[in-house]
């Protein structure tokens, strides 16, 4: 059992258990970050999805930032055991000589004093950044998440028609452009649910002054299987992006969309927006998870989202 403490170096509690679904979040023992936790990713026993879980006490290891961790019940890992302690020597037994002699001091080997530090605790798990093409990603204001899981991700039309928007944090200036029709199937650009290939664009950058505010929606790639949709190689709302139902279209985007620093790339800003824009509504069954970049947002929007909230600061400005 060594071994799978090893292999499951952190130590945390579950919280926040889903009974009716079989997943919940594992909160860090040591730096208090919530990490998702289903039945799925469990090494250990399996557990019925309506056992309730709350408060039980776990290792585990982080796979990535957007997929739940693999766990085991620390009940199941024998305490780890502390390095043997040295054998202590014992002192050479005196010489024997005449009585009338005073045994002669023998020296004592010197031993060197054993010290025990205790191990650092491990690194963070690395961000491995968004999952492109796996999942899409929608960027909001807090306050609409009740609207959202009650009616989906809208167009903007519809959105703002049946006055579901609570906090608007698009630019007018740019909406404008958007009115336009796309050259696909002719319809406003305004008439889709648009959702972003790489939310970690120039439009978070512009609102990183709300970030504390705003989160981001991953959103299954199972969309695209109920819908009429459309790719953008860059913002729509730019005169030179291009359209096509072929995801192909976005490809020249994809270094742009993988790249650290867009800035650095031809064309960069507008190609790291690239969207897929998905007629009419992306339902809220096809959200995931609730990505955001802090605690305190966490725990204010954790009773109006009945899926799995990931803290991030790595996916923010």
């Amino acid at each position: 059992m060594a071994d799978a403490a090893h292999d499951f170096p952190r130590k945390g509690t579950i919280q926040n258990w889903r009974r009716d679904r079989g997943y919940g979040e594992i909160q860090d023992a040591q730096t208090g970050t919530s990490y998702l936790a289903a039945l799925a990713g469990n090494k250990g026993t399996a557990l019925p999805g309506g056992s309730s879980l709350d408060g039980t006490e776990v290792r585990f290891r982080v796979r990535s930032s957007y997929q739940p961790v693999d766990w085991i019940p620390a009940a199941q890992v024998m305490p780890e055991q502390p390095p043997p302690a040295p054998v202590p020597v014992p002192p050479p037994v005196p010489s024997v000589v005449a009585a009338t002699r005073p045994a002669i001091p023998q020296p004592q080997p010197a031993r060197p004093a054993v010290v025990y530090v205790k191990a650092p605790p491990p690194p963070p798990a690395p961000v491995r950044g968004f999952e492109l093409w796996a999942a899409f990603y929608h960027l909001t204001h807090h306050r609409n998440l009740p609207g959202i899981f009650n009616h989906g991700i809208l167009s903007w039309t519809k959105a703002h028609a049946k006055g579901l928007t609570e906090t608007d944090i698009s630019d007018p200036s740019v909406q404008r452009w958007r009115a336009r029709c796309e050259p696909v199937y002719r319809r406003s650009i305004h008439d889709y649910a648009p959702l972003f290939i790489n939310p970690k664009n120039a439009m978070l950058y512009v609102r990183r002054h709300l970030q504390h505010e705003l989160v981001i929606l991953k959103v299954s790639s199972d969309v695209l299987h109920q819908h009429e949709y459309v790719f953008s190689d860059g913002n729509a709302a730019c005169h030179n992006t291009q359209f096509s139902t072929d995801r192909q279209i976005v490809a020249p985007s994809d270094t742009a969309l993988r790249a650290v620093c867009w800035s650095e790339v031809p064309d960069g800003k507008r190609r790291r927006s690239a969207e897929v824009l998905v007629f009419p509504t992306v339902e809220a069954r096809f959200i995931v998870t609730v990505i955001c970049s802090n605690q305190n947002l966490a725990n204010v929007i954790c009773g109006t989202c009945p899926v799995p909230i990931v803290t991030d600061t790595a996916a923010f400005y």
